[in-house]
């Protein structure tokens, strides 16, 4: 794809710029000292308006808690339902200079979970609260922020929790969560929403107030959610009425020109916007399309402070799974399509497929490449219709420490791409199949495209299955590089299927530091693994295989690297200070 805007940044200018400001260290001049002020200018003004909340609820007047924030100096809080149940009791609002307040329910919204306090008495001063923002006007991939009172930080030391984040998604979500029943219009962020923080703040880059945090979870995607407060307002028109005479939203936003975090959003931005009409979404076999929005007929679900706080885990539904989301790059005009090959369905043959446009059209699956794990796609278009598409860099592997932006295409066929951001982690991962990203990729990110500053597409996202030992979200994930798969892109198209390589798989795993002994010490033997059948067990020692000396893990691994699976190996280990030996025939790694 051809994007002159910006190439110099990926060429290094960014960084460079970013470390030459660095050396002004936060305290003195230069723009990251005026980003760092700023930013803790932001936090300071959000701080004092946010509140921790307990009260009681139950036959056995169970204590809940959580976040809550004031939206009015008469003392309007405004808190989600998964903090203040249905006919809660013994309200307190305590704020971050120690005063607690008895508050009243003022008006509640099951569809939207929001609750609306009035604090009975607040002595009469004005209380510190937070304007309004607009959350329809943040950008995806805006710097936002987060406050709450995760395990009540908050009533126990005064200190309100920050968290500075990326403004990730927009989309309509039917949450997975038992805690919360939400189904609507959410923004997304690029971490969770920690328990205790549920009902507390999300702000944009002023410290204004764009929505209240959830315990809405959406399971392909795994990352926190916020409930959007101009669709909490429009909910509780009446309740909120208070908030009008602060409106905010004709107060200038002060300039982040020379804030850095701004202009790797920029260039970021910029290349996301260039590759959009690029994506697509694969609809799975047996999906029907967005997930079911109706309407609350419950309320949600909350947790008494007696009980233990549970994230669900982040398992992505299966292949034809009802919700299942998967991304799709076309890479050339003609409608060759690219996704990632462990996330579809291994007896499907054809799709539907979403373009970014709205048309749906239909698609074969060409050639699988395991060892990249990449799967072609062909769309079937019409006769010179046209369709946008990126191109793959020819440029090799982007150096450790480079920015990029991962887009992936959102269920909800109305909302923009998702997007996160991160760094490369390592170049050359899997024998050169793969870059590692510290990105928080997730299920609804496999297929994606991984773009560099100056829009390149760089990667696919893959590796995500869920076999895997690294989990989702946890900024370990990985792409198919750009180059690797235009050098198969023709062969693939053809309908060739290229097989993993296979490794040898032994089945043992490291202790922690240092040994008595020049060796491996294990950890853990898988059961039934080849070394478990021949004899190894947690402490032993490896200490040779094949009479070859094995000093550390690392060198335990080259060496395995050189074993084919079914080989019969001799292995020499300690077990107590005695000397054994074992015959292993290696296994084959999945």
């Amino acid at each position: 794809m051809a994007f002159q805007t910006v190439p110099a940044l990926s060429r290094g200018i960014l960084l460079a710029a970013l470390g030459a400001v660095c050396a002004y260290g936060a305290d003195g001049p230069g723009p990251l000292a005026e980003f760092a002020r700023r930013q803790s200018d932001v936090c300071a003004r959000i701080a004092p308006a946010v509140t921790a909340i307990e009260c009681q609820a139950g036959p056995r007047r169970e204590r809940y808690y959580g976040a809550g924030v004031l939206v009015a100096p008469e003392g309007l809080v405004l808190t989600a339902a998964t903090v203040v149940p249905p006919h809660a009791e013994a309200i307190s609002v305590i704020l971050k200079d120690g005063r607690r307040f008895r508050a009243e329910w003022a008006g509640s919204d099951a569809a939207t979970e929001a609750v609306v306090l009035r604090i009975a008495d607040p002595g009469g001063a004005a209380l510190p609260f937070l304007k309004p923002g607009r959350p329809e006007a943040v950008a995806i991939g805006a710097r936002v922020y987060a406050a709450g009172n995760p395990h009540r930080t908050l009533e126990r030391d005064g200190e309100v929790y920050f968290r500075a984040l990326t403004l990730s998604g927009r989309y309509r979500v039917a949450s997975d969560d038992e805690r919360s029943r939400y189904a609507g219009p959410a923004l997304e962020l690029d971490q969770v929403v920690n328990f205790g923080s549920d009902g507390g703040v999300l702000a944009d880059a002023d410290g204004r107030l764009l929505g209240l945090l959830s315990l809405a979870y959406a399971r392909e995607r795994g990352l926190g959610l916020a409930i959007p407060l101009d669709r909490i307002r429009a909910a509780l028109p009446d309740a909120l009425a208070p908030m009008k005479r602060y409106e905010a939203l004709d107060e200038p936003a002060r300039s982040a020109s020379n804030d850095p975090n701004a202009v790797l959003e920029r260039a970021l931005d910029a290349a996301a916007q260039r590759a959009a009409p690029a994506l697509a979404c694969i609809l799975l076999p047996g999906r029907t399309g967005t997930p079911a929005l109706q309407a609350q007929t419950e309320p949600a679900a909350p947790r008494p402070v007696s009980q233990p706080y549970e994230m669900p885990a982040p398992a992505a539904r299966g292949p034809g799974e009802d919700g299942a989301v998967l991304t799709g790059v076309l890479v050339e005009p003609r409608g060759t399509l690219l996704t990632a090959a462990s996330a579809l369905p291994e007896e499907a043959e054809r799709f539907e497929v979403r373009l970014a446009d709205g048309r749906v059209r239909s698609a074969r699956r060409a050639g699988r490449h395991r060892g990249l794990d990449l799967a072609v796609l062909l769309l079937e278009l019409r006769d010179d219709e046209p369709v946008s598409s990126l191109v793959l860099s020819a440029a090799g592997p982007p150096e450790a420490g480079r920015f990029v932006a991962v887009l992936g295409a959102a269920s909800d066929a109305e909302a923009p791409p998702t997007r996160v951001r991160g760094i490369v982690s390592a170049s050359r991962r899997m024998e050169g199949q793969a870059l590692q990203l510290d990105a928080r990729l997730n299920h609804g990110n496999a297929g994606g495209a991984v773009l560099a500053l100056d829009g390149r597409l760089v990667g696919i996202v893959a590796h995500l299955g869920m076999k895997k030992v690294w989990a989702p979200n946890s900024g370990v994930g990985f792409c198919a590089p750009a180059e690797r798969i235009a050098a198969e892109l023709e062969g693939l198209r053809a309908g060739r299927d290229v097989a993993a390589a296979t490794q040898a798989y032994l089945g043992v795993s490291p202790a922690v530091g240092e040994t008595l002994y020049e060796g491996v010490r294990l950890a853990g033997v898988q059961p039934a693994s080849p070394a478990w059948e021949a004899g190894l067990r947690a402490g032993d020692t490896i200490t040779a295989l094949d009479g070859e000396s094995v000093r550390s893990w690392p060198s335990l691994v080259a060496r395995l690297k050189r074993c084919a699976p079914g080989a019969a190996v001799a292995v020499r280990f300690l077990r107590e200070g005695r000397l054994m030996r074992a015959a292993v025939t290696m296994g084959a790694a999945e």
